[in-house]
């Protein structure tokens, strides 16, 4: 009986497996961040220091975003951040003036410094958890 639980979960995990940041493709991600973001500016920063252990072949890795635009493009790119075929989990979102004006700086710009967790696995993990 544990058996065909375990059986009729695993498409279900699978699934939500596969949301997971893979190793040796980070930087398929960070390119997928960097297609979000369009015309916006972005810095980008996996603060991989602080990431922690979920499992043996799982990791939480903590981000920061700040990017700089127009309100409106910046609304979008949170948008298209939570459509990215990844589990990106986003806790707090500040927007407000950008810390650097400069003078080619178009009126309205705004700035979103955006934190948050994705998670990562290892190529090597369980076969309930690889792709079929």
């Amino acid at each position: 009986e544990a058996l065909d639980k375990i059986n009729e979960a695993s498409p279900k995990l699978l699934a939500i497996q596969l949301l997971a940041v893979r190793e040796n493709e980070e930087l398929e991600f960070i390119h997928a961040l960097e297609q979000a973001a369009g015309g916006l500016q972005q810095e980008i920063a996996l603060m991989t220091a602080n990431q922690k252990d979920v499992s043996t072949w799982e990791r939480e890795i903590p981000f920061r975003l700040i990017v700089s635009g127009d309100f409106r493009n910046v609304v979008e790119y949170l948008d298209a951040i939570e459509r990215l075929p990844y589990s990106v989990l986003v806790e707090t979102v500040d927007v407000g003036k950008p810390r650097q004006e400069r003078e080619e700086t178009p009126p309205g710009t705004v700035e979103a410094a955006i934190t948050g967790t994705i998670y990562w696995q290892k190529a090597e993990r369980p076969a309930a958890l690889r792709d079929k």
